[in-house]
């Protein structure tokens, strides 16, 4: 049996994975497309703004209805792509890559550097 949150290996097996968009604040939101069978949901920072604590109750709520939370970043900064997957967030979407340059600098900030300075 797959894991809910393994959509990896069910793209990898070729099976179909349904998506949406959230734009609003509210966990119903999370719960409505949990329960109408969609596997992701994109919590989109991008072209909306939201709280640290809201963000973390959204992704919280997308755990408890076993739906995959991907959170759309506005840029592809190391700061703004940490923050939702320090919040338990199952993945990042990031906005204006165009270069290999670039994918590099956001799979670098997506990862956690063991040997960093912490604090700095």
């Amino acid at each position: 049996m797959i894991e809910w949150w393994n959509k990896k290996q069910w793209l990898l097996e070729n099976r179909f994975v349904l998506g949406t968009f959230l734009q609003f604040y509210d966990t119903a939101g999370v719960e409505i497309l949990a329960e109408a069978g969609f596997d992701f949901v994109i919590i989109d920072l991008e072209h909306g703004t939201y709280s640290a604590e809201t963000l973390k109750t959204l992704i919280i709520t997308a755990h408890l209805k076993k739906i995959v939370s991907i959170v759309r970043v506005k840029q592809n900064s190391g700061q703004l792509i940490m923050e939702p997957l320090d919040a338990g967030a199952l993945g990042v979407q990031i906005p204006f890559i165009c270069s290999a340059i670039d994918a590099e600098h956001a799979l670098d900030a997506a990862k956690y550097h063991i040997h960093a300075a912490i604090g700095a």
